[in-house]
């Protein structure tokens, strides 16, 4: 290390305090939103149970995952909450606010949903999260696109090898429309989503703060297989129609 003054060193402890806290409010990431896993859910967990039957269910996982108003700090629970009751390696018991509670504070175990450490999780991804921009370089890059926490290689495989033989062809596909939200050209099929939100950023592909249109083109196959199938087959999740795998 180099040599520093005493009051050299307070000087950069102070202008690197200042970096960090400027760095967390451009993400949302506030002081009150980065409170812990708990405190945020025992503060949401009654606006969060629509139906106030005590159970966080998987419809209203679902809703609060692609509620734009969601961000930082609760958008990182909702995602952990969300991740948990999807998943197939884990045992999710159902989502009661005891329960969260009591899986929060226990020792983690192979079986049961490790909450503090998807909210870490969730909450790094956030605040590396890309600009809301389509594309914040020129153009698509391959080297950019990280799968996230859903099984949708199958998806992102392609896609990457797209960019890597044309990136102005894939740019070609998204469109932003006038009311904010993106058409996605898929084939012949055109597919209208709106732009992700924060808890949709903390489960899905990550992209290097190159833009959202990775994000993007997984809602967008996710709503086409979802469109593919009859009403009361279709679920109320893009992300989870995206992540089953396929072809």
């Amino acid at each position: 290390p180099l040599p520093m003054s005493s009051k050299l060193t307070r000087l950069f402890a102070a202008w690197f305090g200042l970096v960090c806290v400027a760095a967390m409010a451009s993400t949302g990431l506030s002081n009150t939103a980065t409170g812990s896993f708990l405190e945020i859910v025992n503060a949401r967990f009654a606006s969060w149970d629509a139906d106030g039957d005590g159970v966080l269910t998987a419809r209203e996982l679902d809703a609060l995952v692609a509620n734009m108003q969601i961000v930082g700090g609760d958008a990182a629970a909702v995602a952990s909450l969300k991740r948990a009751s999807r998943s197939t390696k884990i045992k999710c018991p159902p989502l009661t606010l005891d329960n969260i509670r009591d899986l929060s504070t226990q020792a983690p175990a192979t079986n049961n949903p490790n909450f503090l450490r998807m909210f870490r999780e969730s909450l790094n991804r956030l605040t590396n999260a890309p600009n809301r921009d389509l594309f914040a370089s020129s153009s698509p890059k391959l080297e950019t696109i990280h799968q996230g926490k859903l099984g949708d290689c199958f998806c992102l495989a392609p896609l990457g090898a797209m960019v890597h033989r044309n990136p102005q062809q894939v740019a070609a596909l998204f469109t932003r429309l006038d009311d904010g939200q993106y058409r996605v050209q898929l084939g012949k099929q055109a597919v209208q989503v709106a732009p992700p939100t924060d808890a949709e950023l903390a489960i899905a592909a990550s992209n290097e703060r190159d833009g959202v249109w990775v994000n993007l083109y997984e809602k967008a196959v996710g709503k086409m297989r979802m469109d593919q199938k009859p009403p009361a087959q279709r679920g109320d999740s893009t992300l989870d129609a995206v992540a089953r795998g396929g072809s």
